[in-house]
């Protein structure tokens, strides 16, 4: 069984584009020991969503993972890994972190580790981005007004003072 993951990157240093053009690359420069756990976990055959951070904050496409994770030559202190990619497919339309937070995933690392740049990607999740790329883009959330405090009576300081 394959799994899914999600891979964030800043797209002026590598974008979806330039997976891409380039058709495979190693996917490395991760220095995060949670997200190098995660890259540990990724097996040939597993997707990827590509993921661009910075100013878009969107899910751009898919890639497959066609190499176990292996040492990351850019890392010189040997302690980190990358994998390689293959191209899949760019999404219908990106899907933003604004809409994962309008249809409630609050519990997926996206939305809750935003440092993050590697995470496994549940499968009901999965299926919503799959689907959500069909549909029209939501435009911009809104965020939903905080509901107003009940008034509650508050007792001059001096009063509070003489009770003690």
């Amino acid at each position: 069984m394959t799994s899914t993951f999600l891979l964030k990157t800043e797209p002026s240093t590598y974008s979806f584009d330039d997976l891409e053009r380039d058709k495979k690359t190693a996917w490395d420069g991760v220095r995060n020991h949670t997200a190098k756990l995660n890259l540990l976990k990724m097996k040939p055959g597993d997707q990827a969503f590509i993921y661009h951070s910075g100013d878009d904050k969107q899910v751009m496409g898919i890639a497959t993972c066609v190499g176990a994770a292996r040492p990351d030559p850019s890392d010189e202190t040997g302690k980190f890994v990358c994998v390689d990619l293959e191209v899949g497919r760019r999404l219908a339309r990106p899907v933003t972190l604004a809409e994962f937070r309008a249809a409630g995933w609050d519990q997926f690392d996206l939305v809750r580790m935003s440092r993050l740049s590697c995470m496994p990607v549940p499968d009901d999740v999965r299926d919503w981005i799959v689907t959500a790329e069909q549909q029209p883009a939501a435009g911009p959330v809104k965020k939903a007004a905080k509901p107003k405090a009940k008034s509650k009576a508050v007792e001059p300081k001096a009063k509070v003072a003489e009770a003690k």
